[in-house]
């Protein structure tokens, strides 16, 4: 018995694909073929070039698949609807076959959509780990309240889970009330009376009017790796604009522009070792 000839969704990539198909001719079957005026039998069909199903022994098949269908005047079909690939190429199977077929490709998919996920969940873990570290410093040190604290660390955490896991079937809720527990951690160290939930509720500011959210959301959601350093350089400027000797700005300058090179290097090689996390489990998973 002859083997069965392969399709492309027997191949994981269209490199395979293509050797097989110059390594395994297909025979041409038309000089053998009697029946090519024969009247059109109903069937399920395959395309070999695509993986496409064409089952005409659905019931739905006219009102939703047959629409697209190009004929001949016997009722032979002309081509796949999908490709363009010849009659040539579609291959008729049966049920079974074709159930067998939809049964790994959803296998296939399931798979590639929990390894998406999964580079997703670690993605946002990395951000959000890092964001929370830069702003509890900034808190530490006085640079921000608790309440800005809390507002840009939440509104920042559900604009990094949006970029990593936009068309990915995850729980905002559930991460939402992980975050707000990540931000409690901080906040119970200055004795808050109020509750990350309430903060969010009444805080009476414009976010996207913060020009520290604006300078973390260039950073963690655009890349930009140098938006932070430029933020820190102008509040810094902003304490000594003010100064009334000449002498001393130049100085304060001076030494102004080495911090910020300084932190500009520090935050670029940051920004570069979180972009290349981010590739290498692209590759390895």
């Amino acid at each position: 018995m002859a083997e069965e000839r392969k399709t492309r969704m027997d191949f994981d990539t269209d490199s395979e694909w293509y050797t097989y198909q110059v390594t395994h001719p297909e025979v041409s079957k038309d000089k053998f073929d009697t029946n090519s005026n024969k009247k059109h039998e109903k069937g399920i069909f395959m395309c070999e070039k695509c993986g496409y199903i064409i089952d005409e022994t659905d019931k739905y098949f006219d009102k939703v698949q047959g629409k697209n269908i190009k004929r001949d005047s016997q009722g032979n079909i002309l081509k796949c609807p999908k490709c363009g690939a010849d009659k040539k190429s579609l291959k008729k199977i049966d049920k079974d076959k074709k159930n067998e077929i939809l049964r790994k490709r959803r296998l296939k998919e399931e798979k590639e959509q929990t390894k998406k996920l999964d580079i997703a969940k670690e993605n946002i873990k990395d951000d959000i780990v890092d964001l929370l570290e830069d702003l509890s410093i900034r808190l530490k040190r006085g640079e921000i309240n608790v309440d800005r604290f809390v507002v840009v660390f939440m509104h920042l955490s559900q604009k990094i889970i949006d970029r990593y896991a936009k068309d990915l079937d995850i729980d905002w809720l559930d991460y939402r009330k992980s975050m707000l527990a990540m931000s409690k951690t901080v906040t119970d160290l200055y004795d808050v009376q109020i509750d990350g939930e309430t903060i969010l509720e009444e805080y009476d500011k414009n976010i996207n009017d913060d020009k520290l959210y604006l300078a973390e959301y260039k950073y963690y959601i655009e890349d930009d790796k140098y938006s932070i350093a430029d933020y820190e350089l102008s509040e810094r400027i902003k304490e000594y604009e003010n100064m009334q000797s000449n002498l001393f700005k130049e100085e304060r300058n001076r030494e102004l522009e080495e911090k910020y090179q300084e932190r500009r290097k520090e935050l670029e090689e940051k920004a570069e070792l979180r972009i290349q996390r981010r590739i290498e489990r692209n590759i390895v998973k």
